[in-house]
């Protein structure tokens, strides 16, 4: 799982602006089932189609203790869907809906829940309280309420059991094993369907509970907003932390992702390097907290590529080197006209950028610059395929731009004549490379990931797409060195390419 903004995201449990009315008919197994076999898979039928690509998408519109074991797969009709899931002897399960979407762009009235466990019966105990609004006031109603085992301010959440609080913010868990408990709420203020911070939306913490063999009563959970934050307060932030590291400590670079037009975001990562023990940190300036993680050694690997960035203090800040984006062609990007399925994001990278996406626009590959994308795409089973994008170099020192694409339209006006399947660039790859491909027509389309053995590694999508020409990113994060193949299955053609994973 991503970090808990990531987790909270796909938790959104108010209700969206609904086009028409979508409902959940049946699910498998049953809402209340016990004695659930461990081989079990599970379902959700609904009462029309679902968009193939946005209607479901597991790691955004799911919630869930269920651990996946792989993708989503719909049924011809597009009613129900099927997710191979991992299940665990004697525990009980939730599992909730939070937002879904039709082809006839109806999307779901309200969040939908349901329960089962694999042992011969519930957990008896509950849990219960009021999520209050906090400071700036907040309506509590519909809030999310979950149990973590362990606390927001150390890690991320390892979601246990949940429900939905009342109109009034009371809410009560069901199901709920013993043992010791941090209660979470979270609220989309916005009603955008996320639940993003960074967006004015709120969540909060109550305190840690024990729960042993009797009912819990009294949780107390305080909603609070959290606002993006300005470049200054980021890096003061990050140099009062990077002040624990041992004394040999390099700074490599610096990125965020969901940067506003002003420069500011919920979260930067700074990457630090140590060289005397060949090992990395990853420092995370966010709103509500801040945190030092150990650096995977497939990142430390690429760091250590990177030239130090020495002079942080003397860099442009973000708010500089964005304000001119957005007068560079970024405005009109952010506002220009998209189907109802795209999502954009936005993407902001400090140091040295030949090492990155944006290495095609490096003016001088050994200098240390500004760097931004903006792009609108789809996200499906926690994928993000862009459509459309726009890639941005500005200058260290003073954020001017000096080099941009112009709004790159994968989807564009020329028509391929036929399914093609690019090799992926860069090969070989570490963590990520983009793999290019076209369609002629419109129809059903999948790309997986093999190891040289056979066995598949991941689905990139799987769903239907228009016909015109596209482009993927995949990310081998976790995965070990080697060659993989990349496969697509479109219009009765199977496409084969290799690519290497270079630690």
């Amino acid at each position: 799982m991503k970090q808990l903004f990531s987790l909270l995201v796909v938790a959104a449990f108010s209700t969206a602006f609904a086009f028409g009315q979508l409902t959940i008919t049946g699910t498998s197994p049953a809402n209340g089932t016990a004695n659930v076999s461990l081989g079990s898979t599970l379902s959700l039928t609904f009462n029309t189609a679902l968009d193939s690509l946005q209607g479901l998408v597991a790691g955004k519109s799911l919630l869930t203790n269920v651990e996946f074991s792989g993708s989503p797969v719909f049924s011809p009709d597009k009613r129900t869907v099927t997710i191979p899931v991992s299940l665990t002897a004697g525990t009980a399960y939730f599992f909730c809906v939070s937002y879904a979407k039709g082809q006839d762009a109806s999307t779901l009235a309200a969040p939908y829940i349901f329960y089962f466990t694999t042992a011969a019966s519930f957990p008896t105990t509950t849990v219960s309280g009021t999520v209050t609004s906090g400071s700036p006031s907040i309506d509590p109603g519909g809030s999310l309420v979950v149990l973590s085992s362990v606390s927001i301010g150390n890690q991320d959440p390892v979601f246990v059991m949940g429900s939905i609080a009342d109109g009034s913010g009371a809410f009560t868990i069901p199901y709920v094993a013993n043992g010791g408990y941090f209660p979470i709420g979270a609220k989309d203020v916005n009603n955008d369907g996320d639940i993003d911070p960074s967006q004015g939306d709120a969540v909060g913490q109550g305190d840690s509970i024990t729960v042993s063999g009797s009912n819990v009563s009294g949780v107390a959970i305080s909603l609070t907003t959290y606002e993006p934050m300005e470049w200054d307060e980021v890096v003061d932030s990050a140099m009062v932390m990077a002040a624990t590291l041992p004394s040999d400590r390099s700074l490599r670079w610096v990125r965020s992702w969901d940067t506003d037009s002003l420069g500011m975001s919920e979260e930067w990562t700074f990457h630090y390097i140590i060289p005397s023990t060949s090992a990395g940190w990853d420092l995370k300036v966010r709103s509500m907290e801040k945190r030092i993680d150990s650096m995977d050694p497939w990142a430390y690997t690429s760091c250590i590529q990177m030239a130090p960035i020495t002079n942080i203090a003397g860099a442009a800040t973000a708010t500089t080197f964005l304000t001119n984006v957005e007068n560079a062609g970024g405005r009109e990007f952010r506002r220009q006209d998209h189907g109802d399925s795209l999502t954009f994001m936005s993407y902001t990278y400090l140091g040295q950028l030949q090492f990155t996406e944006l290495w095609d626009l490096v003016p001088v590959p050994s200098e240390l610059y500004w760097g931004a994308i903006y792009t609108w795409g789809v996200e499906t089973d926690s994928q993000f395929n862009n459509r459309k994008s726009m890639k941005v170099i500005g200058d260290f020192y003073n954020g001017l731009i000096l080099a941009t694409t112009d709004v790159r339209s994968t989807g564009g006006q020329t028509i391929p004549d036929r399914t093609t399947l690019q090799q992926n660039y860069p090969n070989p790859f570490n963590p990520s490379t983009v793999i290019s491909f076209t369609l002629p027509v419109a129809g059903e389309a999948s790309m997986k990931v093999y190891n040289l053995v056979g066995q598949e590694i991941t689905t990139i999508f799987n769903g239907r797409y228009d016909r015109g020409s596209y482009e993927v990113r995949f990310e081998g994060a976790g995965l070990p060195s080697g060659m993989y193949f990349y496969v697509l299955e479109a219009n009765g053609t199977r496409l084969v390419q290799k690519m290497a994973l270079v630690r």
